[in-house]
């Protein structure tokens, strides 16, 4: 059997999800229905879903995946601190068979790992949450960290790099050059979303955004994202030099677009349960 490597790069954070019927005013206190604590952080996120969507049964012991032709090995490279919540975070990605070596423990004062506050609040029957975060240990992976294909794969030059924007921009940034002059394909799933140097799109391969990321990577108001407009802003990302765009619309599926083709991909029917991680 033949392998291939993923390499994710980005934030770690322990989530605190609080479950509610409505926001607490102000100085108000408000009970929760219920309460759940999960590893998060959109770079955890990601790497946890590739490992899932590359495997048949990933939570399984005994080979699950005899029937794939190819092994998909998942590597998580971020930052977490020296502490319960550190340890918590690389226990879940083990658990999830993501690899963790590259993942940095760093002690210090203000260094603790990165946590997520969130509520979720049920509005009819969806499910719309709010989000506070503290970055921590994130802080540590600086854009110097990245500077050439060495520091960027630790010797082992991955099939595909997929990162997002909750690290520091310029540490994205130097990912994307870095990667995109030693040939290495990235994902960029731009969120949340900030206004990247525009000659760093010709190094991204698949630009994945919603519509919010998409309004403001391309200059627009949210409303102006729609049925009419989805092409034309995939072409402008093209015209930059991506080469593979994803337009995530929610229930209605997603926009996809390359210089060869392009059309809407229909969602499947389901029913929310926490939006949170779901990019």
């Amino acid at each position: 059997m033949s392998s291939a490597n993923i390499t994710v790069i980005g934030s770690l954070m322990v989530d605190h999800i609080f479950f509610i019927n409505r926001l607490p005013d102000i100085g108000e206190t408000y009970p929760a229905n219920r309460y759940q604590k999960a590893p998060g952080g959109k770079g955890a996120n990601a790497a946890i879903a590739t490992y899932r969507t590359c495997h048949t049964n990933p939570q399984s012991e005994t080979s699950p995946d005899a029937a794939q032709d190819i092994e998909i090995n998942v590597k998580m490279v971020g930052a977490v601190g020296k502490d319960p919540e550190g340890e918590y975070m690389l226990d879940a990605l083990r658990k999830n068979k993501v690899n963790t070596d590259d993942v940095r423990v760093v002690e210090g004062k203000g260094t603790n790992t990165g946590m997520m506050f969130v509520m979720v609040e049920k509005i009819n029957d969806s499910m719309d949450n709010r989000l506070i975060s503290t970055t921590g240990a994130n802080a540590a992976l600086k854009p110097e960290a990245f500077a050439t294909e060495k520091d960027l794969c630790n010797g082992n030059k991955p099939d595909l790099i997929i990162t997002q924007l909750e690290l520091e921009l310029g540490t994205i940034e130097k990912i994307l050059e870095t990667a995109g002059k030693a040939k290495i394909p990235v994902l960029l799933n731009a969120a949340p979303a900030i206004t990247i140097l525009s000659d760093l799109y010709r190094y991204v391969t698949h630009l994945v955004v919603n519509e919010t990321e998409a309004a403001i990577l391309s200059g627009r108001e949210v409303k102006e994202v729609s049925r009419e407009t989805w092409g034309e802003i995939a072409q402008e990302f093209l015209l930059e030099g991506v080469e593979n765009v994803v337009i995530t619309l929610g229930a209605e599926g997603a926009f996809c677009a390359n210089a060869e083709t392009s059309g809407l991909v229909h969602a499947f029917k389901i029913d929310p349960v926490d939006p949170t991680g779901a990019g």
